[in-house]
């Protein structure tokens, strides 16, 4: 698998997802996935939709309270997987699917809105 597309993790700095801000970045760079019909009938039948995967290299602490930006967009993680590649190396894979609601990225501390620095 070529790991080439970036990817980052984003916490919320609320304890709701209305309220909350993404916020601490983590970057990775992930390799997409195909959703295969029957992995997007399964997700539709549990009461969600699959509409991206990801695999990540190595395990990684990704949780489903967490989101993601993939593609130019914000994505909620549905599902976290962790296993191994047709190589035996280890792998977590990224279930996505379409946030209920718009989130705010928050701006790194010094950075304005221009993107310079305040100082």
């Amino acid at each position: 698998m070529i790991y080439d597309r970036a990817l980052t993790i984003y916490d919320l700095d609320a304890p709701t997802p209305l309220q909350g801000t993404l916020i601490d970045p983590t970057d990775f760079l992930c390799a997409p996935r195909e959703v295969f019909f029957k992995r997007f009938w399964e997700a539709v039948q549990a009461g969600t939709e699959i509409s991206e995967m990801v695999e990540l290299p190595l395990h990684h602490p990704v949780t489903t309270a967490q989101l993601a930006a993939f593609n130019g967009e914000i994505w909620r993680i549905v599902q976290v997987q962790h296993g191994q590649d047709k190589d035996g190396l280890p792998i977590t894979t990224l279930s996505l699917s379409r946030p209920d609601r718009r989130y705010e990225i928050a701006r790194p501390t010094g950075e304005s809105a221009e993107g310079g620095d305040d100082a």
